[in-house]
C-alpha cells in the first residue's frame, strides 16, 4: 500500500479512519464502542495509525510543551514569552505530537476530548491557537487538531458549534489572525451500553482544525 502524502484533507481523514476502525476494533475485542472508551485508547490508535500509513510522521505521546517548543527550534526568549502565556499551561503536555521522521521535529499537535462542552472545547482550541500564533510562515505546528467524540448526532449543528467556538478565540492575544474553524465530522454506530450490549444509537466524532492565517 503507497503511503499517503500529508495535506491538510489527508489528515483529516485520517483521524477520522483511525476513529472508525478503533471503534469497530473496540466492539470486538473490547465488546464496548469508542464513546466509552478511555481518551488514551483514541490517542494511541491515532498516532499508530499516522505511522502506519504515511511515510514521514513519527509521534510523541504526553510530549510536554517546554519539549515540543524546544524541538520547533523555538528561541529561548520566544519559549519563555509563550510559556507566561497561562492558555499554554505551560507545565502541561499535548496529549499526541506528530513529528517529522527525518528531522524529528515537530508538526502537528493533536488534542483529545470526550464530550462538546464550549468551554472546555474553547480552552483546548486557545492552547493551540497560541502555537499556531508563534510559528512562522510556512513553518511546522502551524496547523493543529482538536478531536471531540459526543453522543450528539442532529444535523447541521457542526456551523453553529464553529461560530461559538471560534467567538471564544483570544483574538486580543494572537499576532497573526486564526482562519476560521475547520469542524469535520463522522457518526459511527452502533454504541453499547455499559453493559456491553448492542444500543440502536450513534454518535460523533468531530475533528477540529485550528490554523494561522499563513
Amino acid at each position: 500500500m503507497a503511503a499517503l502524502k500529508s495535506s491538510r484533507n489527508t489528515r483529516i481523514q485520517a483521524i477520522l479512519d483511525a476513529l472508525s476502525e478503533a471503534h469497530e476494533e473496540a466492539r470486538e475485542q473490547c465488546k464496548c464502542s469508542l464513546n466509552r472508551m478511555p481518551e488514551y485508547y483514541m490517542v494511541t490508535r491515532v498516532a499508530d495509525y499516522f505511522v502506519k500509513h504515511f511515510a514521514n510522521f513519527g509521534y510523541r505521546l504526553e510530549a510536554p510543551v517546554r519539549h515540543t517548543l524546544e524541538q520547533a527550534n523555538r528561541t529561548e526568549g520566544e519559549i519563555k514569552e509563550l510559556l507566561d502565556v497561562k492558555e499554554l499551561r505551560s507545565n502541561g503536555r499535548f496529549d499526541l505530537v506528530l513529528h517529522t521522521t527525518r528531522r524529528g521535529k515537530p508538526a502537528h499537535i493533536i488534542e483529545f476530548k470526550r464530550g462538546v462542552k464550549i468551554g472546555s472545547l474553547a480552552s483546548d482550541i486557545n492552547r493551540l491557537a497560541m502555537v499556531c500564533d508563534s510559528v512562522k510562515e510556512s513553518s511546522r505546528l502551524e496547523t493543529n487538531y482538536l478531536v471531540a467524540v459526543t453522543k450528539r448526532t442532529s444535523d447541521n449543528w457542526e456551523e453553529k458549534l464553529n461560530s461559538e467556538l471560534f467567538d471564544q478565540i483570544q483574538h486580543d492575544k494572537l499576532a497573526n489572525a486564526i482562519h476560521p474553524l475547520q469542524v469535520v465530522s463522522k457518526k459511527l454506530g452502533p454504541t453499547m451500553s455499559a453493559r456491553f450490549e448492542d444500543q440502536d444509537k450513534k454518535f460523533t466524532v468531530l475533528v477540529i482544525e485550528v490554523r494561522s492565517k499563513y
